[in-house]
């Protein structure tokens, strides 16, 4: 039996408050198809997350900004302003630790660029899955400084999840936006075919802008076929890529007008039927984002930040921010791809 991506996997994912890792018991929503996969993902499954449902919605998923430096100066970008140095990883760990206690059951991490920091990143995803047991450690990445290396030892073993950023396939519209030299396609592809050969989910993320909302990416996607394609409207945010006063950094004109975002999504969505449309309403209040220092990031408003996780808790700090449950079942962002194996007994 394979385990394949459907479309109607999302559902509403509750979990208790008080998670325990030594009491609590995942429940894990699994989908079987009857299409074969040409046996790819052998040892993984997909679905949502769930326990026994309670009264209070936990922290579910958390993307963790441990670096905001970058390889790559994409214009739109909001999370690319180094502003402090990363915590040391004994600090790291506790902040993980206080996460999953609190009920997360996915950390993603991205920057920035992780792999600006390879090491680092390394021990923090093998900590994750191998000590905390993380039912979905995930990796965000613009592809380009993924090594062969990293992935043997890291890869397979600890992440359940690598998600590859890509704005268009034409190598014009990529140097243009700041996405690279000329060569960003090739990387993203060579890492989709690394992941398979690790046995890690794809997932691709793709930003909407004034420079690719007219291409047509259909056959791109398809020859990657990942699980899951996000596509996003691209959002403006005031202080970070928006009225900060240095006209580099505002960027106003490169977005597109619902109207125009949603004729990309139609263009698509009939022969790509794993993408998931993310409008800038949809984007407001829907992420948990934790900074380098673990400051939750409120998506409406750039600069203002929660008190550190590690000062006053995961609860405390996710009521100072404005993220909202309602807004993150309507992105349904409650979706997993897990190693069945090292997932076992959870």
């Amino acid at each position: 039996m394979m385990w394949h991506r459907t479309s109607s996997l999302i559902k509403r994912t509750k979990v208790n408050r008080n998670y325990s890792r030594s009491t609590s018991r995942i429940v894990w929503n699994i989908y079987r198809s009857n299409q074969t996969n040409s046996g790819r993902y052998r040892n993984r499954r997909f679905g949502t997350i769930a326990e026994e449902e309670t009264t209070f919605d936990a922290p579910i998923s958390v993307n963790f900004h441990f670096t905001q430096r970058c390889n790559y100066k994409c214009k739109f970008c909001f999370l690319n302003r180094p502003t402090t140095p990363i915590l040391d990883l004994e600090t790291i760990k506790i902040g993980l630790n206080m996460l999953r206690d609190s009920g997360v059951s996915k950390i993603n991490f991205a920057g920035g660029e992780p792999f600006m920091h390879p090491t680092l990143l390394g021990k923090m995803v093998k900590y994750c899955k191998r000590d905390l047991k993380f039912p979905c450690v995930q990796v965000t990445t613009n592809a380009r400084l993924v090594r062969s290396e990293w992935m043997d030892v890291f890869g397979g073993p600890y992440v359940d999840l690598m998600t590859l950023s890509i704005d268009s396939f034409d190598e014009k519209v990529n140097r243009s936006i700041g996405r690279g030299r000329g060569d960003h396609a090739k990387h993203v592809r060579r890492v989709s075919n690394m992941c398979r050969e690790h046995d890690v989910g794809i997932k691709i993320n793709t930003v909407i802008c004034r420079e690719n909302v007219d291409e047509d990416m259909r056959e791109s996607i398809r020859r990657i076929d990942p699980i899951r394609w996000k596509v996003v409207q691209m959002y403006l945010v005031d202080g970070m890529n928006h009225q900060t006063g240095d006209p580099d950094r505002d960027v106003p004109h490169l977005t597109v007008t619902d109207e125009e975002f949603q004729t990309f999504v139609r263009r698509h969505e009939a022969d790509v039927p794993y993408l998931f449309a993310e409008t800038n309403e949809r984007f407001v209040g829907a992420y948990l984002l934790l900074n380098e220092r673990m400051c939750f990031l409120s998506t409406g408003e750039g600069g203002v930040e929660s008190d550190s996780i590690l000062d006053v808790g995961v609860h405390e700090a996710m009521a100072q921010c404005d993220y909202s449950t309602e807004q993150f079942d309507r992105r349904e962002g409650s979706y997993f791809f897990s190693n069945a194996e090292t997932s076992a007994g959870l």
